[in-house]
């Protein structure tokens, strides 16, 4: 069956399932509490319900014999109770005593059903004159009998009683239980009995078949989509189903023979489980940890007192641990009802649907109190009460789930709309401001080559000078020198002239000074000028198969600039006791010069906005430069039709790596 099928039948079944109960809750409208001292059993009803007309004793130290109770040595230290019996937790002995008297037109046979599940030990006697102790036979029950012991596989205590006619009967029974002494007893015929059964059964199929209704569509969402919401959502479902199988004792019918060990903790497990599943998807559904830091607190307090109570249970002090826990609990589970009810009045829609899912528990347990008390009437739906609100819950959450996922995609394609405007808008204004800056960055250029033109000029000057004054002395080291610096002083006006007229004047003066020539004297020559100029640094040459016949077409002053931009950005951005290496090598169609230095690595991210315009790394702030070099390096090599690249080496470092085409043609 697929996802789609489940999706499509939970929601008849759903409905099925409130018709069934609403007509289970009106099959035993007749069970209303007779309240006297003796309970008639007449033609015509199939079920009594004896809240009224229960008598109880207590026995703090467990002394009273069953005989001596028999025998009605203390029928006057029996008092009546008003409805069912509700002790509350008590570790003392109580003994029960009903008055029935059976009509000569009703018939003989009858059982006594006592309930709810928590009851751990019940004994029922029913007293005879005829037998030597008094007792006609007695009947051994409760939670914690096995079920391979009982004499009927069922969750509750069910024992058959034969009748007088026209006589009143005493039943006494002796319960002893470390959980809650709540009894509700009644008397049916064995007709209503299966009748019952069947509505339970009836209830209990369309509870569990819904459950695995909405169970596999959110387990599909949990492990296939990896819905982080549905996998605490199966959590939920799993504790909520698990407890109800342990309550109705389906799973100890089911799956355990010995049961005692499950119902020593079972009324606390049930509460801490549940409200485990509250703590695990309210936390997750309305983000009580981070929106709520003191009721989150308060929560994980709950919790690990309730966990504390779980030793302390297998000592025996259950009458001492749930009175404390189960409000505790109740008041975690309020805590998720509260935190919906925040989100709900913040305008968020789908905490609407949780508010109501949330509060359907709560109410049902207000409704079981006042059926204890005697305020309803006992019948399907009042029992069954709390197992019906689950249902309901987590059907309701499992809509509100839908909801929520609809709502909020709803809500992401607006919200991603809105943030498309919005970055389309700081885009636009980036633009702007980038402008705005590039312009105040040309501006500061022209500046500043407007303030070195006069002081490099006057150097210029001062060369020409110093090389006339030193023909007569002729000197050859000083004519070196001073020819390696009017080259210098040459090329640093070349580069401001350039950057000055900008990318249109490269464009244009490549035309008119394309020349033939060879890469080997290109890097030769630049080789030279940098050994001079940085004598103390090392730089290594390696020519891969270039031969010095390969003759490309090129603007030789502009290519010049190119290997010094190169070489120099090498030296300056390497450490100094590192050699700088140049690879110069020839391929079927272009040449390559590879200058690699051991700097620091530029991220692969930025390796192409290093030749924007203006762009400098963060990493290179405190070295001397204004981020041109690289960008006219780029323009210049891409006029030639070649290609500049920037890669990491291997060794540790960056690699400036270009590239110009071959020409076939010799020079003239």
């Amino acid at each position: 069956m697929s996802y789609f099928t489940y999706k499509k039948l939970k929601y008849p079944l759903f409905f099925l399932y409130i018709v069934t109960l609403i007509c289970s809750s009106f099959s035993n409208a007749n069970d209303t509490p007779f309240k006297t001292k003796t309970t008639v059993l007449s033609p015509g009803n199939d079920h009594y319900n004896l809240a009224g007309s229960l008598y109880y004793l207590r026995d703090p130290n467990g002394k009273l014999t069953p005989e001596s109770i028999i025998s009605g040595q203390h029928d006057g230290d029996f008092t009546l109770t008003k409805n069912n019996l509700n002790l509350g937790f008590t570790s003392d002995i109580v003994w029960v005593r009903l008055q029935v008297q059976r009509s000569s037109q009703a018939p003989s046979d009858w059982v006594l059903t006592l309930s709810p599940y928590f009851l751990d030990e019940v004994t029922v006697y029913v007293p005879s004159q005829a037998s030597a102790n008094g007792i006609a036979f007695n009947h051994s029950g409760g939670s914690a009998l096995p079920f391979k012991e009982r004499r009927f596989n069922h969750p509750y205590l069910l024992t058959e009683l034969i009748l007088p006619k026209d006589k009143k009967v005493a039943i006494y029974l002796r319960i002893n239980t470390e959980s809650a002494t709540i009894l509700e007893a009644k008397i049916s015929t064995w007709q209503g009995v299966l009748k019952s059964s069947q509505e339970m059964y009836l209830l209990l199929g369309a509870y569990y078949s819904i459950m695995l209704l909405v169970f596999f569509p959110a387990l599909w969402r949990a492990v296939w989509l990896k819905d982080k919401t549905s996998r605490y959502y199966v959590i939920y479902l799993s504790i909520y189903v698990g407890n109800f199988l342990a309550i109705n004792g389906v799973a100890n019918m089911l799956l355990f023979d010995d049961n005692t060990w499950l119902n020593r903790i079972l009324m606390i497990t049930t509460v801490l489980l549940i409200y485990l599943g509250y703590f695990l998807l309210g936390n997750h559904l309305f983000s009580i940890k981070t929106s709520y830091p003191r009721v989150y607190r308060l929560q994980k307090f709950i919790l690990a007192i309730s966990i504390i109570g779980l030793p302390i249970c297998f000592l025996g002090y259950r009458h001492i641990v749930f009175p404390l826990t189960m409000p505790l609990a109740l008041i975690g589970i309020a805590t998720v009802w509260w935190a919906s009810y925040k989100q709900m009045r913040q305008g968020y829609p789908p905490a609407t649907l949780y508010f109501v899912a949330f509060f359907i528990p709560l109410f049902a347990i207000i409704i079981t109190v006042i059926k204890i008390l005697g305020g309803l009437p006992h019948n399907v739906f009042t029992t069954n009460v709390l197992q019906i609100s689950s249902a309901i819950n987590i059907v309701i959450i499992h809509f509100s789930m839908d909801y929520a996922r609809r709502f909020d995609d709803y809500v992401s394609i607006d919200m991603k709309q809105q943030s498309l405007i919005k970055a389309r808008r700081q885009v636009t204004q980036a633009r702007q401001e980038q402008d705005k800056l590039l312009k105040g960055q040309v501006r500061f250029v022209d500046i500043l080559m407007h303030e070195y033109r006069t002081p490099i000029s006057i150097i210029s000057a001062n060369l020409d000078i110093l090389s006339m004054l030193n023909k007569k002395d002729n000197d050859i080291e000083v004519n070196k020198r001073l020819e390696v610096m009017k080259k210098a002083v040459a090329r640093l006006i070349d580069v401001f002239e350039r950057t000055n007229e900008g990318n249109d004047f490269i464009s244009k003066q490549i035309t008119e000074n394309l020349k033939v020539s060879t890469t080997i004297a290109l890097i030769d020559d630049c080789r030279h000028t940098i050994t001079a100029l940085f004598p103390d640094r090392q730089i290594k040459y390696t020519n891969i198969n270039v031969s010095t016949s390969v003759l490309v077409a090129c603007d030789n002053s502009l290519i010049r600039m190119v290997f010094m931009n190169l070489i120099e950005n090498a030296v300056k951005y390497s450490q100094a006791d590192t050699a700088i290496e140049i690879e110069c090598q020839q391929h079927e169609k272009n040449v390559t010069v590879a200058v690699k230095n051991k700097g620091n690595v530029i991220s692969p991210e930025n390796r192409q906005r290093i030749f924007e315009r203006y762009y400098r790394e963060t990493s290179t702030q405190d070295k001397p430069g204004i981020g041109i070099g690289l960008h006219l390096c780029k323009q210049i090599i891409l006029l030639h039709n070649g290609n500049i690249i920037a890669k990491e080496w291997q060794q540790g470092g960056m690699i400036f790596e270009m590239s110009i085409p071959i020409i076939n043609e010799k020079a003239e």
